[in-house]
């Protein structure tokens, strides 16, 4: 009996989801002042935006945080990584685009239901407070079908969920459309973030 033979073979992958994080230490500096401001903010407005939101149990402001001069640093350190994504990604050159940011303040079994942001060229969240167990960001399968299959691996092929551990200063970037939620916090301490959608400028 012969062996089987080991034949070449050309592999392409195929609607590939790429994520992006990008380290920031140059922001740590404004964060103290940045949690200021959005204590005072959450005081000022303790409803915050309501109704079809993804934050369960936590306080969400409106999505109008970088029109604030304090996180004027920000805008423009997220402005350039969305812009060098969107050069990988080959987007037109100059895409003219706006950045829109808000607050999630996750206390104690908050949680972020899975959800995705229609009409956005990318989003992406800045993280401010991290505290330990305090959820962790979790991506989950984009192909409908792939979710059925019963084959289930540790390659990137595979379809289970991604989970991602974030850091403080880190920013992460993603397809508007990869669905994402967040595990319920089991801190005592607050996770803060930023969550921040790149739109098409009207």
């Amino acid at each position: 009996m012969t062996e089987p033979v080991v034949r070449a073979f050309n592999a392409r992958q195929l609607f590939i989801t790429q994520l992006w994080q990008f380290q920031l230490p140059e922001l740590a500096e404004h964060h103290a002042n940045w949690l200021e401001v959005i204590t005072r903010l959450r005081e000022k407005d303790p409803r915050g935006e309501a109704g079809g939101r993804s934050l369960v149990g936590g306080w969400k402001s409106p999505w109008r945080l970088l029109a604030h001069r304090a996180f004027a640093p920000l805008e423009e350190q997220a402005r350039a990584c969305f812009a060098q994504v969107l050069e990988q990604l080959q987007a037109p050159q100059n895409l003219p685009f706006d950045l829109q940011g808000a607050v999630n303040w996750s206390d104690h079994h908050s949680y972020n239901l899975q959800h995705g942001h229609a009409q956005a060229l990318l989003s992406g969240v800045y993280y401010l407070t991290v505290p330990d167990s305090s959820g962790d960001l979790i991506f989950h399968e984009p192909r409908a079908g792939a979710k059925y299959s019963p084959l289930r691996t540790a390659s990137p092929m595979s379809s289970e969920t991604v989970a991602i551990t974030p850091n403080v200063g880190e920013l992460v970037i993603f397809p508007a459309w990869l669905e994402h939620s967040v595990n319920q916090s089991q801190s005592d301490q607050p996770r803060i973030s930023i969550p921040i959608n790149a739109v098409p400028r009207r």
